[in-house]
């Protein structure tokens, strides 16, 4: 198993959970250094994007990986998951009701929002689970995980 100097999990976490379809991560395998690249259609082009993209093409699958982004469905089969965590039945009844209506993810953080304790608890949640399958995804690579938190 290679280990890469300057891993940094949280910050692979945060680009696990960052969704947006006009950005992509990835993962220096050699530095630990991780880059975003943003689509130029939305964001236009200019020398930072062109020397990544040089950069990205040169060394894709060898020094850089692309860094999975959480699927909506996964997102909201956790939020799922959290609810069922809930031993307050008003507060679970709410989060339930408000991931089976329209704007489930608004909703669901709405409700969280009169719940300063539960959000905490919700966000300790869903770094853990973010945690695990970045986890799983370097170990995928033959990359080492550092046991020690960050």
């Amino acid at each position: 198993m290679k280990r890469i100097p300057n891993l940094n999990l949280d910050e692979l976490c945060d680009a696990y959970a960052d969704n947006g379809v006009e950005r992509q991560h990835f993962l220096n395998v050699t530095t630990g250094e991780i880059v975003t690249w943003f689509d130029p259609v939305v964001y236009g082009t200019d020398e930072y994007i062109e020397e990544l993209e040089k950069k990205l093409d040169a060394g894709l699958g060898r020094t850089y990986l692309r860094i999975p982004q959480i699927e909506s469905h996964e997102a909201y089969e956790l939020m799922a998951e959290f609810a069922d965590t809930i031993s307050a039945s008003t507060i679970r009844r709410r989060l339930e009701r408000a991931l089976s209506g329209r704007k489930p993810f608004r909703h669901f953080k709405d409700v969280l929002a009169d719940y300063p304790e539960e959000r905490e608890r919700w966000f300790d949640f869903e770094h853990e689970a973010h945690r695990r399958q970045i986890n799983r995804w370097l170990e995928s690579h033959g990359i080492a995980v550092d046991p020690t938190p960050q």
